[in-house]
C-alpha cells in the first residue's frame, strides 16, 4: 500500500527500506498506531492487493495516492529481477552395500549443500564441458564398476539448474571400501531422512533404474 502511495519504483527489497525511512519521518497521532496499521493490512488484503490489479477507484487513498495519479499502480510493488539459472551438470555416486546401505560424505560447508550428507559428487560444471566417463576413469575408487543411469535428475537451486547424472555400484563387502574423514555408511532408510531433496531424488533414481 505505501509504495504505490509513493510511487516507489524500485525492486521491492529496496522499495521496502525507503517505506521504512518514509515512516520514520512520519508518525500517526499517539493512540492510533494499531488501528493505522490494521487499516493498512486491510486495505492490502481487499482493495490495494499485491497480486493483480489494486480496485484503486474504490480506494479511499485514491485521492492521495502517487502511483494511482501516474497510472502506474498496477506495476507496483515492481518485482526484483531474476537472474537466469547456470546450466550445470555433475555425476554422483550411489554406492550400495549388500544391505542397502548406502555410502555418504560429509559436503564442505561451503558451496552447493554445505554442510550437508550427500552421496560422492564431483563437482558441478557448464553442460558443455561435462564429461562423465572422464569423471568415473578419474573417480578414486579403481576396483568398482559403475553402471551409468539413463536419465539424469534434474534440480533448481537459486542460482543453478543442475543434472545429476548417476551412477550405480553395489559392493559385497562395504568394509573393503577405504572410507575419508567425513564418509560413513548409513543404512538406506536413514539414509534417506539426513539426505537433501537433490540426493533423495538420485537415490530413488538409483533404485528404479
Amino acid at each position: 500500500v505505501l509504495i504505490r502511495l509513493h510511487a516507489i519504483d524500485r525492486p521491492r527489497r529496496h522499495a521496502i527500506a525507503e517505506v521504512r525511512r518514509r515512516s520514520r519521518a512520519c508518525r500517526p497521532p499517539s493512540g492510533i498506531a494499531g488501528d493505522l496499521a490494521e487499516a493498512l493490512m486491510d486495505l492490502g488484503s481487499s482493495l490495494c492487493t499485491a497480486r493483480g490489479r489494486p480496485d484503486c477507484s474504490a480506494c479511499p487513498l485514491h485521492q492521495h495516492c502517487e502511483a494511482a495519479r501516474r497510472g502506474t499502480a498496477g506495476q507496483l510493488p515492481r518485482r526484483a529481477e531474476t537472474r537466469e539459472r547456470r546450466k550445470m551438470a555433475a555425476l554422483v555416486f550411489c554406492i550400495q552395500g549388500p544391505a542397502g546401505e548406502v555410502l555418504l560424505a560429509r559436503r564442505p560447508a561451503d558451496g552447493l549443500l554445505g554442510g550437508m550428507w550427500a552421496m560422492p559428487m564431483s563437482t558441478p560444471v557448464s553442460r558443455d564441458e561435462f564429461d562423465p566417463d572422464a569423471l568415473i576413469r578419474k573417480a578414486r575408487w579403481r576396483s568398482i564398476v559403475f553402471a551409468s543411469l539413463p536419465r539424469p535428475v534434474r534440480h533448481l537451486f537459486t542460482h543453478i539448474d543442475l543434472q545429476a547424472h548417476v551412477v550405480r555400484a553395489d559392493v559385497p563387502c562395504p568394509a573393503d571400501i577405504v572410507l575419508r574423514e567425513g564418509e560413513r555408511w548409513w543404512p538406506a532408510e536413514a539414509a534417506r531422512d539426513v539426505l537433501p531433496a537433490l540426493m533423495r531424488k538420485a537415490l530413488d533414481r538409483a533404485g528404479s533404474g
